[in-house]
């Protein structure tokens, strides 16, 4: 407690802005020495240099978490290097994947023999129970690193191979009010490039290549360029500007791209980013709708394109969307579709708004970059937050009764976590008929 006391009064005077993250440390710390003392004794039946190198390694996710806390605040304008950026917090998300399910079950283990301790008559074990129950813990332990083993190559693997394994999906959708001039309409949506976890930019050529392939007649992006600040963006205007469709290239905001979750020196500075933001979409000969609708018109028919800025239902995520402002004086259009980052929005809103929005594209959940898809199986832990995390979703819209569709892109980059685990990277090829 006197460590920990005197740790938390070094952190307030040094680095006052951090104290909020000093009690996830100790906890981080007191995981890793429970964990640490239950592989002590057979490290000590190893060699003093394999020794060491495993004891260096065991501690280095929690060495590296102080210095990436702590640098940033010592020296905020030195960059740092793309891989290590990158890569280094992988490393730290995947070594303590591993800690912490090694601990789950060590507290199971250690439970299981507390309880039978506690019962009446448990401490008059004989020496054969002993031996029974120092057993039974030790393959409780066993089967713990050998799960977390599993688990650490998975997310191993998932940065080496998943992160830029792209997949298309092919969508055909039918409407029965689709004007005729948009039959076979063509439309790919790409969404959360999160361009600052970008380690190899040579991947975003594949990506463009890969699309315009397929001769899209209207490219859409979701939401989410960049992870906290427009800089990040940096390097990628001209891969992006070679994104070209007849229709256009149309794109809207997610809640990482308004800087809110950037340190600022004053609102300026944070307008500032916002302004260099459009001036990238305008570089890129991107159309950014924030909270407007344009009109698509062919060979006599129309279509409504709608943008909203970012609205989620969870309290952390930015509320900027107003789909009334957004088709305020709209002209009413047989067919629409609305752009939304967050798919909460069109459960809570777009469902219930007076309005009928007939396709309705999201993104945002990026799957949580983990999970199984395979063969009609789909699952993700997305699902214990998002109703709708990823794919086609159909729902009656309240006032009129007619059937409309969400879509719920995996996205295309990262956050965090530098790969991709079942969830792959994901571009969306829809094609609309009558």
């Amino acid at each position: 407690m006197v460590l920990i006391a005197g740790g938390y009064g070094l952190v307030s005077y040094l680095f006052p802005k951090e104290t909020g993250r000093f009690p996830f440390f100790v906890l981080v710390f007191l995981a890793d020495i429970y964990l640490f003392r239950s592989i002590r004794n057979d490290l000590k039946k190893s060699r003093a240099p394999v020794r060491r190198w495993i004891t260096g390694l065991y501690w280095s996710p929690l060495i590296l978490i102080g210095i990436m806390t702590v640098f940033p605040v010592l020296f905020p304008e030195l960059p740092i290097p793309d891989i290590p950026r990158i890569y280094i917090p992988g490393f730290i998300f995947a070594a303590y994947a591993f800690k912490l399910v090694a601990v789950l079950f060590l507290w199971m283990g250690d439970g299981i023999f507390l309880v039978r301790r506690l019962i009446p008559g448990g401490r008059a074990f004989s020496a054969t129970w002993a031996v029974y129950s120092g057993s039974r813990r030790k393959m409780i332990r066993n089967s713990g690193m050998a799960a977390a083993a599993v688990l650490f190559s998975g997310l191993t693997w998932g940065m080496i191979s998943g992160a830029y394994r792209f997949r298309l999906s092919r969508i055909d959708l039918r409407y029965g009010h689709l004007p005729g001039s948009f039959e076979g309409f063509k439309i790919v949506q790409i969404s959360d490039l999160h361009l600052g976890s970008w380690a190899f930019p040579g991947k975003l050529e594949e990506v463009v290549r890969l699309i315009m392939k397929e001769m899209p007649d209207l490219i859409v992006f979701t939401g989410d360029l960049v992870n906290d600040r427009t800089r990040e963006a940096e390097g990628f205007g001209t891969i992006l500007s070679g994104l070209r469709a007849p229709f256009g290239v149309y794109a809207i905001l997610g809640n990482h791209d308004y800087g809110d979750y950037a340190r600022w020196a004053s609102s300026e500075e944070k307008a500032k980013n916002m302004q260099e933001l459009q001036d990238f979409y305008n570089q890129v000969g991107w159309k950014l709708l924030r909270n407007e609708y344009t009109i698509l018109e062919k060979d006599g028919g129309q279509m409504a394109l709608i943008g909203s800025e970012n609205w989620g239902a969870l309290s952390r995520f930015p509320k900027y969307g107003d789909l009334s402002l957004a088709t305020e004086r709209m002209e009413q259009v047989p067919f629409s579709i609305l752009l939304t980052h967050d798919p909460t929005h069109w459960d809570l809103h777009v469902i219930r708004h007076t309005r009928v929005i007939d396709l309705t594209l999201s993104g945002h959940t990026h799957g949580f970059q983990f999970g199984i898809e395979y063969e009609g199986l789909s699952w993700s832990p997305a699902r214990l937050l998002y109703k709708h995390w990823g794919g086609l979703y159909h729902e009656n819209h309240t006032a009129s009764n007619r059937s409309i569709d969400l879509y719920v892109n995996r996205g295309l980059g990262h956050l965090g976590y530098p790969g991709r685990v079942g969830i792959l990277p994901e571009i969306t090829v829809f094609q609309l008929f009558t």
